[in-house]
């Protein structure tokens, strides 16, 4: 449990994920979450999602994600196979989802300055991973929003942030595609905190 974990001083970090929509959620008022652990390979371990409007019974998304158990200390990430051989395999399917490798945007169309607020950090103090999405989509153009809906969602977590940081949201889209892609960095540092790509539909 994450319990046992936080008592030896480790913790789950999320490090990517990728969503695929159905239909993006709307006048959805209760959702239904299963989520499937699918075992580890080394140092990473990989769960599942799918998400239901609970009144229909239709699907509106499913998700892959990945995660690393870090020691909080010195930030060593461990390798979960080797500490905990009894951990389930993880075993590739057919119908997986595909994890997208993620490069840093070298330009960029616009960009939006924001700082980490305490309502932004989780149990643990750091920023919850939503909060990132937020700000990739904060730094879109107006109309762009209110004309698309969001089909696939794929992020890569590189470096944390913490209380008190100024965070640098860029943006480069392309239009002709209704692709955009996202570089969240830590204006103190420069570090890239955050890869993310979204692929929209127009509504």
């Amino acid at each position: 449990s994450n319990e046992a974990l936080l008592s030896k001083g480790l913790a789950w970090f999320l490090i990517r994920y990728r969503i695929e929509f159905d239909d993006y959620p709307q006048k959805v008022e209760e959702v239904r979450v299963q989520t499937e652990s699918r075992g580890a390979n080394k140092m990473t371990a990989y769960r599942d999602f799918e998400c239901y409007d609970n009144k229909t019974g239709k699907r509106l998304l499913r998700a892959v994600t990945s995660w690393f158990i870090v020691n909080t200390k010195d930030k060593s990430i461990l390798n979960i196979m080797s500490e905990y051989p009894d951990f389930i395999k993880f075993e590739k399917r057919d119908d997986d989802l595909i994890l997208q490798k993620l490069k840093a945007i070298s330009d960029a169309d616009s960009e939006k300055l924001f700082h980490v607020r305490y309502d932004d950090l989780d149990m643990n103090g750091h920023v919850n991973n939503t909060v990132y999405v937020t700000w990739a989509m904060e730094a879109l153009d107006y109309d762009f929003r209110i004309q698309h809906k969001l089909k696939t969602l794929d992020i890569y977590f590189k470096h944390e942030v913490k209380y008190g940081d100024d965070i640098l949201s860029i943006v480069k889209t392309d239009k002709e595609n209704n692709i955009t892609e996202h570089l969240i960095k830590n204006a103190n540092t420069g570090d890239e905190v955050c890869l993310i790509k979204a692929e929209f539909t127009k509504c």
